[in-house]
């Protein structure tokens, strides 16, 4: 997450297909969940999720 937040400080830096706003959803979700190998891709998605209004 860290390398995200640095990466977001860079004036030029911009993700693709998601926003910036995306970044603090995520990093609550890794921090509450701990998750580890293949559950940070699930939690990337739910993060997406929660991100657009998807409540189910």
């Amino acid at each position: 997450m860290q390398f995200l937040k640095n990466c977001l400080a860079l004036p030029s830096f911009n993700f693709i297909g998601e926003s910036r706003s995306n970044v603090d959803i995520l990093d609550k979700m890794f921090t509450s969940s701990k998750a580890n190998g293949g559950m940070i891709y699930d939690v990337k998605t739910v993060a997406f999720c929660i991100h657009h209004g998807v409540s189910e």
